[in-house]
């Protein structure tokens, strides 16, 4: 799973996801049958921009090489991109609200796409949303054998 950047919390940890948001995130795999620990989760920048701002172009550029070779490393059956930033850094200009809960591949590299967990705490439609999204996730994750349809 790929998110935008740390958060202070992030920062402060030096794990990803460890905030509000990745409580909301660790709550929402669970309910489609996935043990966060079984997921590898990180961020295309690999540090907090100042003040939280939005990262960056040339920030973007610089880091993007490190997430692939981890993409690389890791080899993993899908690649989740949540929100505005990791869908386009990774696959191009695309609005989160035209790509969510759309499978995208590009050299024998499956995605996902779909909002970053921060918007859904921020309105209940997201919310709604991103869970609908999880859902189609996972019956593909079923179809193809990475998780069994009795885990959830």
């Amino acid at each position: 799973m790929v998110g935008e950047a740390p958060g202070a919390r992030e920062d402060e940890t030096g794990r990803p996801f460890v905030g509000r948001s990745g409580r909301l995130l660790t709550e929402l795999l669970g309910e489609i049958g996935i043990d966060r620990s079984d997921v590898f989760i990180t961020s295309v920048l690999k540090c907090r921009p100042p003040r939280n701002r939005a990262p960056a172009a040339s920030e973007i550029e610089r880091c993007l090489p490190y997430l692939l070779h981890q993409i690389d490393i890791i080899r993993p059956e899908v690649v989740v991109l949540l929100g505005g930033v990791a869908i386009s850094s990774v696959v191009g200009p695309w609005r989160v609200s035209e790509a969510h809960g759309r499978f995208y591949e590009a050299d024998s590299l499956k995605m996902f796409m779909t909002y970053h967990p921060a918007a859904a705490l921020r309105s209940r439609t997201i919310l709604d949303l991103l869970r609908h999204d999880l859902r189609v996730l996972q019956r593909e994750l079923i179809r193809v054998g990475v998780i069994s349809a009795t885990s959830h």
